[in-house]
């Protein structure tokens, strides 16, 4: 399992490296285009350890050597076919306490993401409808956008800006400071919002979200989720303009 992680992130990281180098020369791109490049690295960075290609690089015999220690000549065995490989040098009981340092971080990567839903679970059982406007112009803006069906518009007062809830029947929170705004403030913000469910974007982040929770150890992989999500954004924002 171990081998199979490091290929992963080997072959996620490299390709992180050719997508960084494809948008800084294309910067004329597309922020969706960019979106999808950042998030094939995280499905990567998510599911490559699952369907690695095995690499085999021969190590040189121990008489080739100019100079080995007789620790690393130890180290180094050969098949029956005479090809050298080296031993297996680390112990059970490291095995279990990298496993379990690692188990530790996914678990809290995860339950940090199950804590977050649940919260906005609570704010969805506690909002209420939102004004008769904002209702209007979220269905005809749905309908205009060719969205199947419009999204629950609920009013709160525990979030700051609007946001989506939900993958099957999404919602819409909007904050209690929301309804002080124009019709023309409304509208821009609610093409940026559904703009994220027709995207689906709310199913397509739990990759990046499960690829950081799996190498929670490694910044290639929390590097990659952030800038899927400024290019998703962006993403949204150019439907505004």
């Amino acid at each position: 399992m171990i081998p199979a992680f490091l290929r992963a992130g080997i072959h996620a990281t490299l390709l992180a490296v050719i997508v960084y180098g494809l948008v800084s020369v294309a910067k004329s791109g597309r922020p969706a285009t960019r979106a999808w490049l950042w998030w094939l690295v995280s499905a990567e960075f998510a599911f490559g350890w699952l369907f690695v290609i095995p690499i085999h690089i021969p190590l040189p015999r121990p008489e080739h050597l100019a100079a080995v220690t007789e620790r690393a000549a130890l180290a180094i065995a050969e098949t029956p076919d005479g090809t050298p490989v080296v031993r297996q040098l680390v112990t059970p009981w490291v095995l279990w306490i990298v496993g379990g340092i690692w188990l530790t971080g996914f678990a809290w990567h995860l339950l940090t993401a199950v804590l977050s839903t649940l919260r906005l679970r609570r704010i969805a059982r506690r909002g209420t409808p939102a004004c008769e406007v904002s209702q209007r112009i979220v269905r005809r803006m749905s309908a205009e956008t060719g969205l199947s069906a419009p999204p629950r518009v609920l009013a709160t007062t525990e979030l700051d800006s609007p946001a989506i809830y939900g993958v099957l029947s999404p919602i819409l929170f909007l904050p209690s400071v929301f309804e002080a705004l124009t019709e023309e403030e409304q509208q821009m913000a609610f093409v940026h919002e559904l703009a994220h469910i027709r995207r689906r974007d709310g199913l397509l982040a739990t990759v990046p979200e499960f690829a950081a929770a799996v190498f929670w150890f490694f910044p290639v992989a929390h590097w990659a989720r952030r800038e899927w999500t400024v290019q998703r954004e962006l993403a949204c924002d150019e439907e505004v303009m």
